[in-house]
Order: C-alpha cells, then sequence, then structure tokens
C-alpha cells in the first residue's frame, strides 16, 4: 500500500483504520465474556466439567494481568517514540535511516524488559508474603505465578515496540488480523486448563506461550511491511540519544497512568482483602474495555498529527477537532448502553450477587472513561507536538492526590469508594489536559469551549437516563438522549465542513 505521509489522511480511510481497530479489540471481548463466566463459575454439564477459580485465585491472576500490562511500561516510552520516528523517517524519504531506528530500539526495549523482570521476580516474596493479604495455602502459589510473568517481561516489553511499527505504516489491517486470534487465546487458553488444574503458575505459563507466538509474528510483520530493515541489523547511538530523550516524560506518564489505574486492585486488597476485589475487578475489566473505542481511533490519528504539527498549526487544530468531536459521536451510544444494561447484564451473565455488589461500581467507572476516552486526544497531541513533559507533570500531580482520595474513599465506602475515586481522577485529568493542548491550538478558547459544552451535556444526559428503576423506561430515556445529543451536536458542535464530510462518507459508504 503507498501511503502519502506528507498528507492528513482521508476520513474514508482513517474511518477503515479504526474498524480495524475496533474488530481487533472487540471480537475476542465475545469470547471474553464467556470465557469470564467459565472462570469464575466454572461448567457443570456436558462431557467436560470443572470447577471455576476461588475468589483468591481470581483476585490473584487480576493481579497477574495488571502486572503484565503495568510493566509493560518498561519500554520506555520507546514503542511510542518508535511510531514518531519512523513517521518522521518516512515522511522525510529517510528510509535508510530506518534500520538505525528500529534495531536499536528492540535491542533497548529488551535491556529494559530484563531490567523489568528482575524487579518483579525481586519483589514477588514481598508482594506475596507480606502485603498483599492473600490466605496462607496459595502464598507459595501466587509467588511462583508472579515469577513466571518476571521471565516474560522481557516478551511483553517488545510487543510494545512492534505495534508501533505497524500503526506507524498504517497497517491497520495486518495487525488486527495478528490482535484477533492472540486475544481469543488470551481468554481461552486459562479455561482450557482448569478442566486439568487450576494452579496459576500453569495458567499464567500457557498465557506466556501466546505472548511468545504474538512476539515472533509481529517482528516477521515488521520485516515484511518495511524491507529497508532487512539490509542491516544496525545500533545507532543517535537514535538511541533521540529516542531515549523523547521517551523519558512519556515514560513518566506510561508509569503513572497504569499505576493510577490500578492501585485500587492493591488498595483493595490491603485495606480489606483479595477476595472482596473480585466484585471491583470484573466490572472494571469489562468498563475498561471500553478504552478500546478511544485507543482504535488515537492510534489512527496520531501518525497525522505528527506530521501536521510540522505542516500547519491550523491544520493541527481542525485535526484536533475533529478527533475529539468524531470519538465523542461514536463513543457516546456506547457509553449509553453500558450504563443502561449494567444491573441486567451483571445478573445475566455473573449472576445476583455480582449484579448487586458490581452494578454501581460498574455505572460510576463507565462515566470515567467516558470523559478519560476523550482526554487521550490531547494527550496523545501533547506528545504528537514533542511536548510529553506537559501530559507527564500533570499525571505526577494526579498520583498523591488521587492516593490520598482513594485510600480515604476504600477505607469508608469500599469498592464503590474506589470507584468514585478514579471516576474524579478522570474528571481531573481530563481538564488538565484540554488546557494544556489549548496552548497549541488556533483558536483555543472557542474549539475547547465547544467540547467542553459538549461534554457536559453528555455527561448529564448519561445520569439523568439511568434514574428510572424500570429496564423499559431505562431503554426509552436512553435512546432519547442518545437522539438528543446528537441533534445538539449537529446543530452547535459539528462545523459546515464536518458536516459536509461526513454527509459525503455516508453517501459513499452507501454507494
Amino acid at each position: 500500500m503507498n501511503i502519502d505521509y506528507t498528507k492528513v489522511p482521508s476520513t474514508k480511510t482513517m474511518a477503515g483504520n479504526t474498524i480495524w481497530n475496533l474488530l481487533g479489540m472487540g471480537l475476542p471481548l465475545f469470547v471474553g465474556l464467556v470465557s469470564f463466566r467459565l472462570l469464575t463459575n466454572g461448567l457443570h454439564s456436558g462431557p467436560v466439567t470443572f470447577e471455576g477459580l476461588d475468589t483468591g485465585r481470581f483476585g490473584a491472576l487480576g493481579l497477574v494481568w495488571m502486572f503484565v500490562g503495568y510493566f509493560g511500561i518498561f519500554d520506555m516510552g520507546l514503542g511510542r517514540a518508535l511510531t514518531k520516528f519512523i513517521v518522521d523517517k518516512l515522511s522525510q524519504e529517510k528510509r535508510n535511516e530506518l534500520p538505525g531506528v528500529f534495531w536499536t530500539s528492540i535491542i533497548m526495549m529488551l535491556a529494559f524488559g530484563v531490567m523489568a523482570g528482575v524487579i518483579l521476580a525481586g519483589c514477588s516474596p514481598v508482594l506475596a508474603g507480606r502485603w498483599l493479604k492473600i490466605d496462607e495455602a496459595l502464598r507459595s502459589e501466587v509467588m511462583r505465578a508472579f515469577f513466571v510473568v518476571a521471565i516474560g517481561m522481557p516478551i511483553v516489553v517488545m510487543n510494545v515496540g512492534l505495534v508501533g511499527v505497524l500503526e506507524a505504516c498504517h497497517s491497520f489491517k495486518l495487525l488486527n488480523i495478528i490482535r484477533i486470534p492472540a486475544a481469543v487465546y488470551s481468554f481461552v487458553a486459562p479455561v482450557c486448563v482448569l478442566p486439568f488444574t487450576n494452579n496459576l503458575v500453569v495458567i499464567v505459563a500457557v498465557l506466556l506461550f501466546g505472548r511468545v507466538a504474538v512476539l515472533i509474528t509481529c517482528f516477521i510483520a515488521s520485516l515484511v511491511v518495511l524491507p529497508e530493515l532487512r539490509t542491516a541489523v544496525k545500533w545507532d547511538r543517535s537514535e538511541a540519544v533521540s529516542m531515549l530523550r523523547f521517551g523519558g516524560w512519556m515514560t513518566v506518564s506510561n508509569m503513572a497512568v497504569p499505576l493510577m489505574t490500578n492501585i485500587n486492585r492493591l488498595l483493595i486488597g490491603v485495606i480489606h482483602s483479595v477476595g472482596i476485589g473480585t466484585f471491583y475487578l470484573i466490572p472494571e475489566e469489562v468498563v475498561i474495555r471500553l478504552f478500546m473505542f478511544p485507543r482504535a481511533w488515537i492510534s489512527v490519528i496520531f501518525p497525522p498529527m505528527v506530521s501536521a504539527y510540522a505542516r500547519s498549526r491550523k491544520e493541527l487544530s481542525n485535526l484536533f477537532q475533529r478527533g475529539v468531536v468524531y470519538l465523542m459521536l461514536a463513543f457516546f451510544p456506547v457509553i449509553m448502553g453500558l450504563l443502561l444494561i449494567a444491573p441486567e447484564g451483571l445478573d445475566l451473565w455473573l449472576g445476583q450477587e455480582y449484579a448487586e455488589k458490581g452494578s454501581s461500581v460498574m455505572r460510576c467507572l463507565t462515566v470515567g472513561v467516558f470523559l478519560h476516552g476523550l482526554a487521550r486526544v490531547p494527550w496523545f497531541m501533547i506528545q504528537a507536538v514533542n511536548k510529553p513533559d506537559i501530559s507527564a507533570k500533570i499525571h505526577l500531580l494526579e498520583i498523591p492526590l488521587y492516593f490520598a482520595l482513594a485510600w480515604v474513599l476504600i477505607g469508608k465506602m469500599g469498592i464503590m469508594g474506589a470507584a468514585a475515586a478514579w471516576t474524579v481522577r478522570m474528571l481531573f485529568d481530563y481538564i488538565a489536559m484540554f488546557v494544556a493542548a489549548g496552548k497549541f491550538l488556533d483558536d483555543a478558547v472557542r474549539v475547547i469551549g465547544k467540547i467542553w459544552i459538549a461534554t457536559g451535556l453528555g455527561v448529564l444526559i448519561l445520569l439523568l437516563s439511568i434514574m428510572p428503576d424500570s429496564f423499559a423506561l431505562r431503554i426509552g430515556s436512553g435512546l432519547a438522549g442518545v437522539l438528543a445529543f446528537y441533534m445538539v451536536s449537529w446543530l452547535f458542535i459539528l462545523t459546515k465542513n464536518d458536516k459536509e464530510e461526513l454527509i459525503a462518507f455516508v453517501l459513499r459508504r452507501n454507494a
């Protein structure tokens, strides 16, 4: 595919790439819904029967997932830096410099992955033995599972960078052809282990095998989409310094954001118990999957934002506004749908106990996801304009404030307090990111003002729509709310060019 890196892709192209991303992230979730139920409840009919994981093991498995996600930050910002540097080289027709960028980043990520594994291995005895309230009978098993995760850290870190290569080359179709079976495997593999054993060490080892397969596949795919990478295995000191300088502040954000996302699980385990955290873990796991919508969109518009910044501040502003507004319009009905069906959905999926204890948590977290999903556009735009220090400083400010708020609210309100603290942090982050991004936009007051008004209206409609107790009335109010939001957005938020572009896009699709 021939790509012109000097121009912003058309709406049709970006929409197509986003759809591929959504398929890659969304299709496996249907498998995940079934897998989560089997993991918690087991299977008691048919030729194969097995028990689900007890709450202690399931809570510990949640911590394993958390560590895999969090320690991915040991790419030291090189994943996003690699995407940006490859786009820069391609747009400047400096393809001969691509091997130096690629192989230098891979070598550094391998080294950082080993470092992450050593740190996790060193902390595992303390985590399992002292800090977390884990049943005595499970401590040894959990500690060994953490050791297996530590061994896999270099693989986790390098996967981050290889995904960045494919995104930089707009190879979203290829990336998601890899992503779909890999994600399905991560859901199905633990369930396939349960008929034989519920040992966490075995489950984690099977999951690690899937990560190895993804690493090999993405590595081969990178060499296919950029044949220049095959010409030489090259270490370039100047590229290393440049990427580390770019990724340094990004690493601060990459450490802070997962920490604040996952710290509730740790605090619940410390203040209450790992077991009760299951009723927070599952709603949170469902809700954070909604980030696939902003992720799918932002990974598509990030490379154009990098090149737009080098050409015109006005072009960057137009792309930024389109990025936020289009995401909001696509994201709003998804958020509304989850809010409306939260109690009934949890009851049908996992049973009445999960519905009673988790539905309010899920709704609170969902509002936070809406705010943070929109805030990711200015966050990544700040990175695109070479100012990752700004977002990093915002996240550093948030850490102590959020930790204190979470500690107090979890102590007083349990898992609902954890959800409330998380959503308050999302609101602060939303405001701060847009204010910071405004420094790089033309007519920032008008652009951000319209976005904030639309967001405020959206949140108000969301809260009003979930008030009825009757499921039928809730569905009716939700549909009316979505229609009202779209009407207001069409009349007052979308620009003339936005309307013309959307109409043309719809007409082309119908044709």
